[in-house]
This record gives C-alpha cells, structure tokens and sequence, in this order.
C-alpha cells in the first residue's frame, strides 16, 4: 500500500499528476511521442509456460506439436511500479516492457497509458483516483473526447490494458451502499471493447492478466501473424473473453447485456474456455470487425437546450467501435442513424448484421432497420432516468447501451456499441405529449445524521422524552429502543476511555456490549456530568476546495459532520459525576438489536424525512419547537422555506408554515402531486427542520448532490419550467433558485421587460461561467454554473 493510502485504495490516489482529465489532455496534446519502442525478441528457446493447470496443459501440447504460437515477442507492460504486477515465471517467453530513466522520473510509468507501444502488447494499472477526483482509469479515458479515440488506437494496434473500476461500478448511490457499504452505481458514462475493466480495486486485474497470456499463446501462428496484421488480435480477444465468461451459457446470451458489461467479474474468467475457442480459430475463419458510424442525428444547441460554458455538444465520441452521447439537451427522445456497413471480414466472407439493446428500457428503445441487409438502422431513444442496469439488479445506472454485431458464418464479432448518458443531478418531468415541463438540476437526496452519539443517547433513555425524541422512538420498534435507551453508559464509558473501537463496535454492532467489566465500576450513575463540550467539525471539505457548512449540500455525496456542538459539558440533572474509566476490556454481555444502533437510528430519521405526511402530520409540534427554540429556531425555519419558496415549490402562507405549490395540478393534496425534484426539495425541508427544529445540537440535515462527473456537465442549482402556447410551440422558460425568478424566451435570451399581454418587448443575451480552480487546487471544478446577463 503506497504511504497515505487509505486502506483497499489502490495507488495514484492523491498524486497530484493523476487527478481529472489532465493527463490525457496535456499529453495527447503535447509533442510526446505517440509510440513507444518494441523491446527486444525473447529466444523461443523458452517453455511457453510452466503452469499444470488444464489450460497451461493444453498450451503446452499444443505449443509441442506446432500448432500454438507461444508468447514470443509479446509484452507486458506495469504501470503501478509492481503494486498488482503479473508473476511472468509461468509464462517465461514474456518480454516486460522496461521505462527509461528519465521516463521513472517523468512518472511515465504510472496510472493510464498514454502511449501506443508496437508489437502485441498487455498491460495494466492497479490505480485510480477517488470518485470524486476523476475516478478510475478507464472513466478518465471516458469522461474525455480524446479517450475514446486513443483508445481506438489501442484497439486496432494489438494493445490491450486493464483497470480496476475501484469506486465507479458498485451498488448504491451517493456513496451509500447496501449493508453500510459505499457505492454510487455505474457512474461510466459510456462503455466499449477496447479495454477491459475489473469489478474491484486493486489485484482485481490479475484474473484477467493471468488469462491473457496464455490465450495470447494459444492461436495458431498463422492465425495470430494474421490478427496482428490486420489489427484484429484484440478486438478477436474481446470476444474470446466475452463469449466464454462463466455467465454466459449460450450463443445467445452472447447477444445481450450479459456478455457485455461495463465492468468484468474476475470470477467469471475461465482461461481453458478462452484458449480453447482462441486454438479453434483458422486464418480462414478470423472473427469479422464491426464499424460504425453516425450518419444522421438530432441536434441541440447550448443555451437553448443545455447550458454549459462552452460550446460542448451532446457527442462524448465517435469512433468506429463505439459512438457515445451525453444526454444534454430537453428534448424527451434523441433519434440518430447508423451504419455498420464498413464492417469486414478480412476472408470476404458474407456477413449478417444485428442490432440489440443490451442496457435500457426495450418499451423506450426502437431499432429500425433502414435496408434489407440491416447494415443501416435508425435508432430512437426516450429518455431515461437511472434505473436498474437488470431486473432485480442491486447495481443502478444512467446510461443506454445499444450492440451491433456482426456475423462471418463462423463467429459474431466484438460489440460496436452505442450509448446514451444522462446526468444523474438532472430531474426531468415530461408532459402527457412528452414535452420538457421542468429540469430540476442539483437532484439529490436528503438524509438526517446524528451529529452526537452520546446526547442522542441519552436522550432516548429519558422517560419523557422531547418531542423529536419521542417521534424517533414512534419510528423505531420499542425492542429495539428499550436496548437503545441502555446503551448511553457503554458509550460515555468508551468516550472517556478514547477507545474509538468500542465507540465504533457499539453503534455498528448487533449486539452491543453493554456492561462493563468486572474490573470496573458498574456504571456510570444517573444525572452525572458528562464529559465532552468539543465541537464536531462543522464542515468537510468538498471536492474543489470549498468548504460546506455543517449540513450544507454537499456535492458528489459526501457527508458533512454536520457543524453542531456537542452539548456534553454541560450538566444534566443530579449532581453526580461519572468514575473514571481506565480502560475498555473484555468480558461484556451483550444485548441483541435488529440492526446496528447508526442502521437503525439513522433509517428511522430517513424514514420520517420521506414521509410524505411528514410535515402536515408534525404541524404542531414543529411550531411548538419554532417558539421554544427562539431566534436560532426561526432562523432554521426561514433558511429552509427561503430556498423551498425560491425554486417556486411553495409559498408563504398565513396559517400554516408553508403552502406546497407542486407543478402539476388538479385535484388532491398537493404533497400527493409532486414530482421528482420537487419531492426531493420537500424532503430537504423535512430533513432540515427535523434536524434543526426537534432534534437541534443532535442530528444534522444532510442533502447529498446526485453524483454526476463535472468533467461532464457543470454543476447547476437552479429550476426551469417550460411554457407552451396554445399551438404546443415551446415558448420559453421560468428559471427559479437564483437571486430571483427569471424569464426567458425560446431563442434562451433572459426577459427584462413585457409589455401588458405579458409578451417580451426587451431581452438580452446570457451567457454561463465556472470559477476557476483556485491556486494549488487539484482534481474537477466543482463550482457552481454561473448566469451572466449581458448588458442590452
């Protein structure tokens, strides 16, 4: 583990060289040199391998006989300075690929390759940034557009890499995962054949490197002279790996999503199939090349349709295997036109083309064919929000992926693949005619934390119990509380001792031990002084340097402390202080809960932040904590209605605190017609005076961004609703969140003035701007998108 690595972090985290798109900007834009140099031949007097295992057995005879080509002159190449190197001893005629000195001292060596090497060529990099600061190699690649074309390059020039996905391919969202695991789902926002991506972090490449060289060694030497010649050695090893994953049962499995995932399970790698299909293969029998290319598409122009600060569009890339959008504009479905009718087979053979929707909604998909042969399709996409990548899937994304295939007689070819990404920090609300009715940008969800262990236990152990306290117990079962209530003794007792374990093991336990040991006083008596009185931290620093305010949003999912003071240093009632306690033993007895204390405390203040009824239910006790709180009460309340009134979800109201104010109207209660974003505004609310008004100085309200890469799209934090007239004619939007509300006409420009009909006489232009990172920052910009009226 490289020094300052937290653990089952792989290397490259926090190297400042290695963070955002940097790399491949200024180095594929510089004057390096594209390709390395061959190193030299290895004799062929060399074993091919030494392993006994059944496909080590198999290359071996097949070597003996003439009839495998071995590994001479193939190349590995380690690009994590041997952090998951591959062991060459079974593989004795590989060839390492060596670096220069002043290479080591470049750092050319490390993280993603930036470089074509000649000759046929595997390597790897056990590597990657955290999710916030880039992510992991292949997102890098990605999540630029001279990615996918380098990598192009790679494809067709017998060089293949992998990568650990590290944080970007695992269950959850905003860094909440099943099982208090931390996950964000798959954040890639494209997928393709030209590299291959472990399901992991570090050593999570070694399957795949393992099988590699022996599949490599496999061919017959006709076939693999011929694939190297023609470029097609790995795009023929994609299909190998994917044809012959465990999970992939029949030849038509091959033709779905199953075969090709973004990221690959390790588990799934079976080496003695690989070798078996790759010795199969004839010079007169190679598997055939797809390619693809767009010929027509819909288009959108920023500021109208999408706002950035330069003049992006919606195409991530283009290349002959894999063409990738990012879903920018309003527009509710994207159609797009593509050939495949550059596909060869380098023996002519005649070729059989299919298209299939390997990821998204089929009910949302539709793949034309546009001549007889298929070669040409037109392909129309709805819009989708993120969802399961499969039914019943635990692992969610926001992307679309649609395969072309094509087929010589012999063999279906690699994937082309084409794929839809939208942004995550988007809500999208379409119309009953599948207009844009609203972008809610900033999407996120809101959490409550407890931001004091030992007071929020102490208060579940009073008899009567506050207001907040008492809602809490009402949402937790009263099992799970009467061990709840016991647990604020074991806890001080484990404060005073500073043993950060048993704090840990006490709320992240089933079964808490909760009696001290022999050795010790029985317990801490009633009414005792608590120790403490240190402020909890009141603001993590968020990805780009600035710094978010306890329960502030925090972009990207991570979690603010929370910025309350501990109230341990004052007294509670009773004079008695509480024993020293030296030190934390074994010998415990143990209660037994449904969950963990944090599980179950922390689900049960979610729970009632996504009530619905939440708000019109706790009316009353909410203004009884307005006037009991005083000043500091009212002000959490003005906050939290300020923001809710601004992006025109609600409205002052004389009676009641607020009046929810939804988009879509009709009969009903309000809360009962929101929408995505606005439901998601009315939980932030809840959350904020849930934790600020009856449970103040022990939860913190937390309103975590939906993680959407900045790289991508900018981060925003306003709303517009759109408006047509009476014909269906889009005829501009109301934006809400800002300083104040605005107006803007169709063409994008901002309203200043209307005349009595309400139709613009005056407008003018607008433009979008990003702070830049500040002096000594590293990583992607995550300051919030700017809106500037220019002058009339």
């Amino acid at each position: 583990m490289a020094p300052g690595m937290a653990p089952g972090m792989a290397p490259g985290i926090g190297v400042p060289v290695f963070f955002g798109v940097f790399v491949l900007c200024v180095l594929w834009a510089s004057a390096v040199k594209l390709f390395a140099d061959p190193p030299a031949t290895a004799p062929s007097t060399q074993p091919v391998t030494t392993l006994k295992t059944p496909a080590g057995e198999l290359v071996k005879k097949w070597y003996a006989e003439g009839t495998a080509a071995g590994n001479v002159g193939d190349v590995y190449d380690n690009r994590d300075r041997t952090h998951s190197e591959l062991d060459r001893k079974p593989y004795p005629q590989l060839i390492k690929h060596e670096y220069t000195k002043e290479e080591l001292a470049a750092r050319s060596d490390w993280a993603a390759q930036h470089k074509l090497i000649l000759g046929v060529v595997f390597g790897n990099s056990s590597t990657s940034a955290p999710i916030q600061m880039g992510g992991s190699n292949v997102r890098m690649y990605y999540s630029h557009p001279r990615g996918l074309p380098f990598l192009y390059g790679q494809y067709t020039h017998n060089n293949l890499y992998m990568y650990p996905e590290h944080q970007d391919h695992d269950p959850g969202h905003n860094g909440i995962g099943p099982n208090g695991s931390m996950g964000h789902g798959d954040v890639y926002p494209t997928n393709t054949p030209y590299l291959i991506t472990s399901q992991g972090s570090s050593g999570s490449d070694q399957p795949f490197m393992k099988a590699v060289p022996l599949t490599l060694a496999a061919f017959r030497p006709e076939v693999k002279k011929k694939l190297v010649d023609t470029g097609l050695l790995m795009p023929t090893m994609q299909m190998i790996l994917r044809r012959t994953g465990k999970q992939v049962k029949t030849e038509a499995d091959y033709l779905t999503g199953i075969a090709h995932p973004t990221v690959f399970e390790g588990a799934n790698v079976d080496d003695l199939k690989m070798v078996n299909l790759a010795h199969e293969i004839t010079a007169e029998a190679i598997p055939p090349m797809v390619q693809i290319a767009v010929m027509e598409e819909d288009h959108v122009e920023n500021g109208i349709d999408y706002f950035e600060p330069v003049a992006v569009t919606e195409k991530l890339a283009d290349t002959p295997c894999g063409i990738a959008r990012i879903w920018r504009g309003a527009g509710g479905k994207r159609r797009m036109v593509v050939s495949a009718e550059s596909s060869f087979d380098v023996s002519h053979r005649p070729l059989k083309f299919q298209w299939v929707v390997l990821r998204g909604d089929e009910k949302r998909i539709t793949i034309k064919p546009l001549n007889d042969a298929g070669s040409r399709v037109e392909i129309t996409v709805g819009y989708h929000e993120r969802r399961p990548i499969a039914a019943g899937a635990a692992l969610e994304s926001n992307r679309v992926d649609i395969g072309a295939f094509v087929n010589n007689g012999a063999y279906w070819s690699a994937p082309g693949l084409v794929t839809m990404f939208s942004l995550d920090a988007e809500a999208r609300t379409y119309d009953e005619k599948e207009r844009i009715a609203e972008i809610g940008y900033g999407m996120g969800e809101a959490h409550v934390t407890v931001s004091n262990w030992q007071g929020m236990l102490d208060a579940l152990a009073v008899d009567a119990p506050t207001p907040g306290i008492a809602l809490l117990k009402s949402a937790l079962k009263p099992e799970d509380v009467k061990v709840l209530a016991k647990m604020a003794p074991a806890y001080r007792r484990a404060v005073e001792a500073k043993d950060q374990k048993a704090q840990k093991d006490l709320l992240e336990s089933k079964t808490p031990a909760l009696a001290p040991p022999a050795s010790q006083p029985a317990a801490t008596p009633a009414g005792a002084t608590t120790p403490g009185g240190a402020t909890t931290p009141g603001g993590a620093t968020t990805p780009g340097g600035a710094t978010t305010p306890g329960g502030a949003t925090t972009p990207g999912g991570a979690t603010t402390p929370g910025g309350a003071t501990t109230p341990g240093g004052g007294t509670t009632p009773g004079t008695a202080t509480a024993p020293p306690a030296p030190t934390i033993a074994s010998g415990f007895t143990n209660a037994s809960l449904s969950a963990p204390a944090k599980t179950l405390i922390e689900s049960a203040l979610t729970q009632l932040v996504l009530d619905p009824k939440f708000f019109d239910t706790n009316a009353a006790i909410l203004k009884e904590a307005i006037t009991a709180g005083g000043p500091a009460a009212k002000s959490v309340l003005d906050n939290a209605r300020k923001r809710l009134i601004g992006l025109g979800i609600a409205k002052e109201a004389p009676e009641a605190l607020i009046e929810i104010t939804p988009l879509v109207g009709g009969v009903g209660a309000p809360i009962d017609r929101l929408n995505r974003f606005e439901k998601a505004q009315v939980q932030r609310f809840q959350a904020e005076l849930l934790a600020g008004l009856l449970l103040p100085k022990l939860a913190s309200a937390n309103y975590r961004l939906n993680y959407s890469d900045p790289n991508l799209s900018r981060p925003k934090n306003w709303r517009d609703v759109y408006h047509y007239d009476s014909a269906g004619k889009m005829t501009g939007w109301t934006r809400f969140g800002l300083d104040k509300t605005y107006e803007f006409a169709a063409d994008g420009k901002v309203i200043i003035e209307q005349d009595g009909d309400g139709k613009p006489t005056k407008s003018t232009s607008v433009r979008y701007e990003q702070d830049p990172l500040k002096a000594g920052q590293q990583g992607p910009n995550w300051s919030v998108l700017k809106q500037v009226i220019i002058n009339p």
